[in-house]
């Protein structure tokens, strides 16, 4: 085997099995990624409405039983700023 097809085989197998490890997962929308955030980090339902100001309506999440927080139509999860 010629040295070169040796060097580009060399690099080539390496990415092929980080590609092939990477493509498996599941893509996961920020609702869900907020829900996991907010299990550990103070949150709050805030209203979809653009407000200025900040003066968007706020709410406590409600809490399922196996410890996602949700929210009601027309509200998102947000970080609270201590």
């Amino acid at each position: 085997m010629p040295h070169c097809l040796k060097r580009a085989t060399a690099l080539l197998l390496p990415l092929v099995v980080l590609a092939a490890c990477g493509g498996g997962t599941t893509k996961m929308d920020e609702t869900t990624h907020m829900a996991l955030y907010c299990q550990t980090i103070r949150c709050l339902c805030v209203e979809d409405t653009l407000v200025p100001f900040g003066a968007a309506k706020k709410q406590e999440p409600t809490w399922s039983l196996n410890g996602e927080p949700s929210c009601p139509t027309g509200f998102h999860l947000d970080a609270v700023d201590d």
